[in-house]
């Protein structure tokens, strides 16, 4: 997505692309908010592996020494997850300093979401919630919302949309799931809050979207 708009292949006219660091707080009131979501087991999966990797092949970021312990521990996301609920002691303690300490698994929604209070305060100002397992379909309804060049695309390049490296086992077992639908609670919820935007917003005709938006009326009535 981003690939999209700050690649050659999109000059954004109206759209900022902020850095990961930036919250919804840091953005004015006012400004129209764009974001993807992705299940939290998907993204814990793939946090794993892109971190194992330090980032390749898109970007480069060694470990934090925090990081290099838990890849010399935990060879997969499964063994990982798994071992949350370890009865050994020592293995389970290590299991939850892993997921605090890699990136991308140790984040939350809530990190640039502050909390649903803030959220729902904001809410009149998103103008669109994408997900990461519908990308094409929504990124099409994008483009037509925002306007943009039927040509845009997103990338296909695997290492400028960052995707997995093939041979990556990204299986979780039953066990794994449930460990990790506990510790993402607090996500799951986030992800509630979007999926009632996008079923009350998104069944709507343009007309009617841009009318609502422009009254100021929130996305839950």
């Amino acid at each position: 997505m981003r690939k999209a708009v700050t690649g050659g292949l999109l000059t954004p006219t109206s759209l900022i692309v902020h850095p990961h660091e930036v919250a919804i707080e840091d953005v004015p009131r006012g400004d129209g908010i764009v974001f993807f979501v992705r299940d939290p087991l998907a993204r814990f999966a793939s946090g794993f592996f892109s971190r194992k990797r330090r980032g390749a092949p898109a970007h480069k970021k060694q470990w934090s020494e925090s990081e290099r312990v838990a890849f010399e521990r935990f060879e997969t996301p499964d063994q990982l997850a798994v071992s949350l609920s370890s009865e050994n002691t020592d293995t389970k303690n290590a299991a939850e300093e892993a997921m605090n300490a890699i990136e991308h698994v140790r984040s939350s929604y809530w990190d640039w979401f502050v909390n649903e209070q803030v959220f729902e305060q904001r809410i009149a100002d998103v103008v669109f919630i994408g997900q990461q397992e519908s990308l094409e379909s929504d990124f099409e309804y994008l483009k037509r919302m925002l306007s943009w060049p039927g040509g845009t695309k997103l990338p296909a390049d695997p290492g400028l949309s960052h995707k997995g490296v093939v041979g990556e086992d990204r299986t979780l077992s039953d066990q794994a799931r449930r460990n990790l639908e506990r510790w993402y609670t607090r996500d799951y919820r986030f992800l509630e809050i979007c999926s009632l935007w996008r079923s009350s917003v998104l069944a709507l005709p343009f007309r009617v979207l841009y009318e609502t938006r422009a009254m100021g009326r929130d996305a839950f009535g």
